[in-house]
């Protein structure tokens, strides 16, 4: 090809990846469909002061009187499919990505709660008065594509198929098995004009899950009245920091 029909082809490249792939690209995602994982209640809602589509709590409960939480195995079982083939062809394995990042997702809440520097609640391992037990749920996953982001950027200069994440949540008094909060939630990738995780199939997924982290034990440890803010739907950073 010349120069000149190598100009021209190069923008009708650009017009046709963006033509196909441009609403995969979106930050801000809507709320998945419920999965089954938490029970859909009538009262769940878009709660004005926390991060979460939707959120329910117990009235009545003592939060002072549970000082310690226990993080269980994370679930995978209550997985939606795909909304189309597109998100998930030439992406591989999906299972095995899942069940590497439900393995992820346990250690990073238990992560989160160990490094709160308010220390509110102690990370145990098995049931008890005063116990609260996380159940966490990936009830929707999307892969990145490093191979159409490695594409993307070289044409438009910033991926354009981050990945994403869908999670719904619940908190039982471990002793009781009593259900007292429940959560859902589902976000993309936060837009960078280009980031590490482009290049990770699992990347932009735990970041959202490391977030996810944070804000649970903020919630959960949070006085009465304390609005917790969503992450920024934009960063600049082009990597994540490492965490232990």
């Amino acid at each position: 090809m010349t120069g000149r029909g190598a100009k021209r082809a190069r923008p009708m490249a650009c017009l046709l990846m963006l033509a196909a792939l441009a609403p995969l690209a979106a930050c801000k995602s809507g709320p998945a469909p419920n999965a089954g994982f938490v029970l859909e209640r009538p009262e769940a809602q878009k709660p004005p002061d926390l991060p979460f589509h939707s959120a329910w709590f117990k009235p009545g409960v003592n939060w002072d009187s549970y000082t310690k939480v226990m993080v269980s195995a994370v679930d995978t079982k209550h997985l939606l499919p795909p909304v189309s083939p597109i998100l998930t062809a030439g992406a591989g394995d999906r299972e095995a990505q899942i069940q590497d990042l439900a393995l992820y997702a346990r250690q990073a809440l238990k992560r989160a709660f160990r490094d709160d520097p308010g220390h509110r609640f102690q990370v145990v391992e098995d049931r008890g008065p005063g116990i609260l037990d996380l159940e966490f749920a990936i009830t929707d996953f999307t892969a990145s594509r490093p191979g159409v982001n490695a594409v993307s950027f070289f044409f438009i200069y910033t991926a354009i198929q981050r990945g994403g994440v869908a999670m719904e949540a619940r908190v039982r008094d471990s002793k009781s098995g009593e259900t007292i909060t429940t959560f859902a939630d589902k976000e993309n990738a936060p837009y960078s004009p280009i980031h590490a995780d482009d290049f990770n199939k699992l990347g932009h997924s735990e970041s959202v899950i490391d977030t996810w982290a944070e804000q649970m034990v903020h919630v959960l440890g949070r006085r009465a009245g304390e609005a917790v803010e969503d992450s920024p739907r934009i960063r600049l950073k082009p990597w994540r920091e490492k965490r232990p």
